[in-house]
């Protein structure tokens, strides 16, 4: 017998609408049933709606080895569970199959199980008791899930359905749960029991509390020094390398000042960490004053700089275990330092257009209220540079504002997106725009902007000028001919390419097949607009001829990728939606290094804020006004709040990497002038190190540090839809290379200028 939760031999936390719940402390009585021992999980097997196993799914399955989920009985077993919508496998319910449970002895008549549920709706459909491997079964249910709060679930052997050929009830080892609805809920503490003996607890839903599931940190700590034992520790750190709160201070990594290049009109970060072995309260970061200029002129103002708290979110490895990563740069006043916790700190100057070509000096300065704890010199070199631009480079994030609250649906608030976007270096659109009713102009639907707003604030926003820039109109299939006859004057009006964008992805037949029919009818009734997808290996090679540009899935984009492209006529972007927002270096070196590299002329990520921010269990965040770094965001490069977009250490880096591209860009342009001006040994100088690098980069390791990283995903048990952690996007690379190679293009740039002058 046992008591408070010492039967708990297995423990299910199941969510419909993806994944695990929080769950509640509940005080189980004394029970007459036997003990039950080795509830295990077998070989996980996921089937479709037709009993064929699904290769990919969002689903997670972890065999804890601890505790359960409810109580301190070991042996528990945690379940993410996701639904048909999840899956997008038609008919494919929400269901757990192959559970391997003991035996029930001779005397039990019944299944009993505590059920939990949080919210929402639907039911079991069915509970089916199986031996394995004849598959020969008893059915239960349906069990209702509509209601919230507990309730102790009796199923009787008597009032099963048994199958014409049912087991005997002795012979029961595998048990599974079917599940239809969008709805959270817990099972715990199954056992088989007696109806006869049974304490009958809770038979209508009764109200629980919810308690705080204990949570094991697994955070890796980086760098290899010791912690400081004596006063505050005050160290830098390349903005590419990776940091948790655990991160003490490598040997190479102390501080004797921060120093930055750029050239007029950019942005350039750094960082630097603090850490201290006492708590500290209410710590700040400003600029002592102005940066100086060393030749007496006007210096750079402090409000060029801008300065943030990387503060992390959580990548939930299952509702138990978690890590922290690196991901948006809040701006904060002031800060509380936590003993032997590091807080890192993001440095940005934006050095103003027309600013003379010199070093400019200040100080940053952290103190508290009461106290200076350093001041610490900071440097900016501003080459005499103008950098080329990338007009024949299409840059935009896939957005969706409608997926953010009302407050986040309106053109002011889009205008402000759109701003940001401009300021990070995107100089094209997807548009989502519905027409719903007539003027086609002028109408949307719920929660979208029309299409006059939309125009009205790329304008205003700067972000595409009269002339340069690329209008991808997402919903372009979903309206046939006469909507993109009626969108592409108007946009073609402000000198914006128009391409329509139709069938998402069609790496499956389904999908392929609309293409054959809808694609033909856009290109009959509009032959001089260019269709555009997103599309990977498969979608190329059944209907890629449908498409005048391809997005190709970036980690399928190699040489030989865009040799195809080149020889059947395609203009080749290529797109993210598997990278994490915290991954700085992928993020620059995708719209950096690798894209001048593989010879794309566009590239694009999913997104520039999802508004799919998950807790712990997998369920969205109801509470937008602030940033909660306890949740796992996946797909949200900023996130949005009512004050404006909050950017990640990913977005601002994508930044320095359409930067780079610029560089390089600079480079060969000089390189072309100085070659047509007779200057060839100035020329061929550049020429060598370009071809140097290009040989240096294969674009195809690209794909290889992806399936690395999913590997990994699938070691720990957790959802593959983002990769996190990526290793090194190219190995021959490393972190200093990214600055380095910036260093010797602008070295090179301005060698071959002076020439030319």
């Amino acid at each position: 017998m046992g008591k408070r939760l010492s039967v708990l031999t297995a423990c299910l936390v199941v969510c419909l609408t993806g994944s695990c719940v929080l769950a509640a402390e509940i005080v189980i009585d004394e029970f007459s049933s036997p003990e039950l021992a080795d509830w295990a999980l077998s070989p996980r097997v996921w089937r479709d709606g037709k009993g064929q196993p699904i290769d990919e799914t969002p689903f997670s399955l972890t065999h804890t080895t601890d505790a359960a989920i409810l109580g301190d009985a070991p042996g528990g077993l945690q379940v993410e569970f996701a639904s048909a919508k999840a899956t997008k496998t038609p008919g494919c319910y929400g269901l757990l199959r192959r559970i391997n449970v003991p035996h029930p002895a001779p005397e039990t008549d019944c299944l009993v199980f505590d059920l939990i549920v949080e919210g929402g709706g639907g039911n079991i459909k069915s509970v089916d008791l199986f031996h394995v491997p004849s598959w020969r079964r008893f059915t239960a249910g349906p069990v209702p899930l509509d209601f919230s709060g507990f309730r102790q679930v009796v199923l009787k052997r008597d009032d099963m359905r048994p199958s014409p050929d049912a087991t005997a009830w002795e012979e029961v080892n595998y048990i599974q749960f079917v599940v239809s609805g969008d709805v959270v809920f817990t099972i715990s503490n199954m056992r088989w029991s007696q109806s006869a003996t049974l304490i009958p607890r809770a038979p209508e839903p009764q109200r629980v509390t919810r308690a705080v599931l204990p949570v094991t940190d697994v955070t890796p700590g980086t760098g290899a020094g010791a912690s400081p034992t004596g006063d505050i520790a005050v160290f830098a750190r390349d903005p590419l390398r990776r940091c948790t709160y655990k991160t003490v201070p490598a040997a190479n990594e102390g501080l004797d000042k921060l120093a930055v290049f750029s050239v007029p009109g950019e942005a350039e970060p750094t960082t630097f960490s603090v850490r201290s072995p006492t708590p500290v309260r209410g710590v700040s970061v400003s600029m002592a004053g102005d940066l100086v200029s060393g030749s007496g002129g006007a210096g750079i103002p402090a409000e060029s700089m801008e300065i943030r708290v990387v503060t992390p979110m959580s990548l939930w490895l299952d509702t138990r275990r978690m890590r922290e990563v690196e991901y948006l740069l809040v701006d904060h006043d002031m800060v509380d330092l936590e003993a032997n916790r590091t807080t890192r700190f993001w440095v940005t100057v934006r050095v103003p257009e027309n600013t003379p070509a010199e070093t400019y000096r200040g100080a940053l300065v952290v103190r508290t209220a009461t106290r200076e704890i350093a001041r610490i010199p900071y440097h900016v070199e501003v080459l005499p540079i103008q950098l080329a631009t990338l007009d024949d480079i299409c840059y935009f994030m896939y957005f969706r504002p409608e997926r953010l609250p009302a407050w986040g649906q309106t053109r002011e608030y889009f205008t402000q997106c759109l701003v940001d976007m401009r300021e990070h270096g995107m100089n094209g659109i997807s548009a989502y725009v519905y027409p719903d009713g007539s003027p086609v102009m002028k109408t949307a639907r719920p929660g979208t902007l029309c299409m006059d707003d939309t125009v009205q604030a790329i304008r205003e926003s700067g972000l595409m000028k009269p002339g340069v820039g690329t209008f991808v109109w997402i919903a372009a299939s979903c309206y046939g001919g006469w909507g993109v006859k009626a969108f592409t004057p108007v946009v073609r009006e402000q000198g914006w390419e128009m391409l329509a964008y139709a069938i998402d992805e069609p790496n499956d037949e389904r999908r392929q097949k609309l293409v054959r029919q809808v694609v033909p009818r856009l290109k009959k009734a509009c032959p001089d607009v260019h269709v555009v997808t997103a599309i990977g290996e498969k979608g190329i090679e059944v209907v890629g001829d449908f498409y005048d540009t391809w997005i190709c899935v970036a980690a399928h984009t190699d040489d030989k990728r865009v040799a195809q492209a080149r020889e059947q006529g395609k203009r080749l972007w290529t797109y993210e939606c598997g990278l994490s927002p915290s991954d700085a270096l992928t993020c620059r070196y995708h719209f950096g290094y690798w894209l001048w590299r593989t010879g794309a002329t566009g590239a694009a990520f999913w997104a520039y804020c999802d508004a799919s921010a998950k807790d712990r269990f997998m369920l969205p965040l109801k509470d937008w006004t602030a940033y909660d770094q306890s949740a796992l965001y996946r797909h949200d490069f900023v996130w949005c709040v009512p004050e404006g977009p909050i950017p990640s250490i990913g977005w601002e880096e994508a930044r320095e990497g359409i930067e780079d591209f610029r560089y390089l860009r600079t480079l060969e342009n000089v390189v072309a002038e100085a070659a047509k001006a007779g200057r060839e040994g100035e020329a061929a100088e550049g020429r060598a190190f370009l071809a140097e690098l290009r040989g240096t980069i294969d674009p195809a390791n690209y794909g290889k540090a992806q399936d690395a990283a999913r590997t990994r995903a699938k070691q720990e048990g957790r959802n593959t839809i983002t990769l996190f952690e990526r290793d090194s996007p190219e190995p021959a690379l490393t972190v200093g290379d990214y600055s380095g190679l910036r260093r010797r293009a602008g070295e090179l740039i301005l060698r071959l200028q002076k020439g030319l002058k």
